[in-house]
């Protein structure tokens, strides 16, 4: 696992300047280093995978739910590299607008209500799957003796990267979790944000990552 931890009003900031929410510009980042990483080893453009990042969605946002249980559901975005080059700026934008588009009481209400096997099968055709848990808060005198908390998702065989995210104590959280051996993509999601102005503290039980 790498865990990279930023200031989180640093990072807001960041985000403001793209105009968008701090999930879009992760999100975008991400799929910036995923596309990144397949042009250079897919060299034939028309070989090229499309790039979907997977972003669970907390559906007691849009609809009234008193159950305890986790009440989510996803959704995929993503763009098609046969369709030409993409600038980060571009992916921000689809990402921006195409969750503003899909974020809604109607278009969710389809989602969730449909058969369970179209979610899996989002899952499966992804590249990654990122979750943002958001602003975590805990009741005193709870909070005096938690000085850090981590987000981490599980990996499967579909996506054997993922990345979860979560802010405490001031702190942003980007857990990342693999079950591959290449350190690859955190090291270039990481080097993105220190290059766009963020310091990023980077802590890993693998030893070829290093902070940036």
């Amino acid at each position: 696992m790498t865990t990279g931890i930023i200031d989180t009003a640093s990072a807001l900031e960041l985000s403001k300047k793209y105009g968008t929410t701090l999930t879009v510009f992760l999100a975008a980042v991400m799929m910036k280093c995923i596309y990144d990483i397949q042009n250079e080893r897919v060299r034939n453009p028309k070989k090229r995978e499309a790039v979907r990042i997977l972003i669970p969605v907390n559906l007691r946002k849009l609809f009234e739910s008193d159950t305890m249980r986790n009440f989510a559901s996803y959704i995929t975005q993503g763009i098609d590299p046969k369709l030409g080059e993409y600038t980060f700026e571009e992916m921000v934008s689809v990402i921006h607008h195409s969750m503003a588009l899909e974020l809604n009481p109607k278009r969710m209400s389809a989602k969730f209500t449909a058969n369970v096997r179209s979610e899996r099968q989002a899952m499966r055709k992804s590249s990654i799957c990122m979750s943002n848990l958001g602003l975590v808060t805990l009741p005193e005198p709870l909070s005096d003796y938690v000085t850090r908390i981590d987000f981490v998702l599980g990996v499967q065989a579909d996506t054997p990267c993922n990345c979860g995210i979560c802010s405490y104590g001031g702190k942003l959280y980007i857990n990342f979790i693999r079950s591959i051996r290449e350190p690859e993509l955190e090291r270039r999601f990481f080097t993105f944000l220190r290059r766009a102005g963020l310091h990023v503290l980077v802590e890993s039980n693998q030893r070829d990552v290093r902070s940036g």
